[in-house]
This record gives structure tokens, C-alpha cells and sequence, in this order.
């Protein structure tokens, strides 16, 4: 929910909200299947470090980076709306692997812990990776073939009051 409201309140677009906040779910479907197949149990240590704005951040990059172009770039004349999502989402694909990589690459150094110490948070590091892992091929894939759908003939014209907020003290803040 709270993920929807803040992507609502800087976007504008309860649609775009609820394709990030889409992600969640589905990335938990993509971690359950992968603790089954890895015999992984799920308990409070195995599920307690999933952080779901870890989970979605791919898929606000993408929303982000999607909404700015509209409302920055216009779109080429022989370029229907969804070759333009789609070469939108692909310039930040990129970015986006090598951020979500990073992001993985922290629970690597925990997955290699022995002894107790493995027994204990292995289970958890291993859980995080599936669900990131989840969430970057639905950042990938589903994220744009769903705001494609939802946004259809539905793009905001300008910027939401929010953001135009922050960007008029943002520099003064800094």
C-alpha cells in the first residue's frame, strides 16, 4: 500500500502504482517456488529479511524513467506507444541488471558462511536472492508489457503536484 501511495502522490497514476506494487506479490509466488525446489523452510528467519522496497526497485526505475520520458521526449512519428515503452524501458534495462546485481552481490559473502552461522542466515540471504532475482525479470518483462496495458491512452500531461514540490525545493535542500 505504501508503495502505491507514494508512486500515486509522485506519479500521479494510481495505474502505474499498482503495476510496481504488482511486483511484490509475484516476486514472493517466484521466492516461495524457489525455497520449495531448494528445500528451504519458510519461517521467520528465512522470510523476515525481505524488504519489498528492494523487491520493487527495478520496477520504479522502469515506471520512473517511463513517465519522465513522456512527459520530456516526444515520440517518433513511425513509433506507435508500445514500441516507444518498450524502447523507453529498454535504455534503463541496463542500469537497472547492474543496480539489481549490486543490490544481490551483498547477500553473496552471506550465502558462503559455515557452521552456525550458515545454518542460520543462509536460508534468509538465499530467499532475498530469489526474490530479487524474481523481481528483476518481472522489471524486466512483465513491468513494461503491464504499464503498456494500464497506461494505454491514459499518460499524464504534466508532472504530478508532488513532484513539482520537490523539484522546487530539492536544490535548496542540497
Amino acid at each position: 500500500a505504501l508503495v502505491v501511495l507514494v508512486l500515486l502522490l509522485t506519479l500521479g497514476s494510481i495505474r502505474a502504482g499498482l503495476v510496481v506494487a504488482s511486483v511484490i506479490p509475484l516476486a514472493m509466488i517466484g521466492a516461495a517456488t524457489c525455497m520449495r525446489l531448494f528445500g528451504i523452510p519458510g519461517n521467520l528467519m528465512s522470510l523476515g529479511a525481505l524488504d519489498f522496497g528492494l523487491i520493487v526497485d527495478g520496477a520504479v526505475v522502469l515506471v520512473e524513467h517511463a513517465f519522465h520520458a513522456r512527459l520530456t521526449e516526444s515520440r517518433r512519428p513511425e513509433e506507435n506507444e508500445s514500441d516507444w515503452l518498450a524502447r523507453t524501458c529498454a535504455s534503463v534495462a541496463r542500469p537497472t541488471l547492474f543496480a539489481m546485481l549490486t543490490i544481490s552481490l551483498v547477500y553473496v559473502p552471506v550465502v558462503a558462511l559455515t557452521g552456525v552461522d550458515g545454518k542460520m542466515f543462509r536460508p534468509m540471504a538465499l530467499v532475498v536472492l530469489f526474490a530479487l532475482g524474481t523481481a528483476l525479470i518481472l522489471s524486466l518483462t512483465f513491468v513494461p508489457a503491464a504499464l503498456s496495458a494500464a497506461m494505454r491512452g491514459k499518460w499524464p500531461t504534466r508532472g504530478s503536484w508532488v513532484a513539482k514540490l520537490i523539484a522546487r525545493f530539492y536544490p535548496q535542500v542540497l
